[in-house]
């Protein structure tokens, strides 16, 4: 619960995870978050770029909270 809600501010933070073929026989891809997007819109799983077998996508956008009593500033 927030007690006081004029110290806080939300900015949309969009997600992308980065696919690529898997190293190993036990694992057949190998996820990473590879960047932030901020300010992003709406996002379900959109497709940003393919290279080869590497794929990014904007999976999803989250709240990013920022809190001004844990700044100095």
């Amino acid at each position: 619960m927030i007690h006081n809600p004029n110290m806080y501010r939300t900015l949309p933070v969009g997600v992308v995870l980065r696919k690529t073929p898997g190293v190993t026989r036990w694992a057949a891809w190998s996820w990473t978050a590879s960047a932030v997007l901020p300010g992003a819109g709406a996002a379900d799983w959109r497709e940003l770029r393919r290279e080869g077998e590497a794929v990014e996508y904007h999976a999803a956008t989250l709240a990013l909270e920022l809190h001004g009593a844990e700044t100095e500033a």
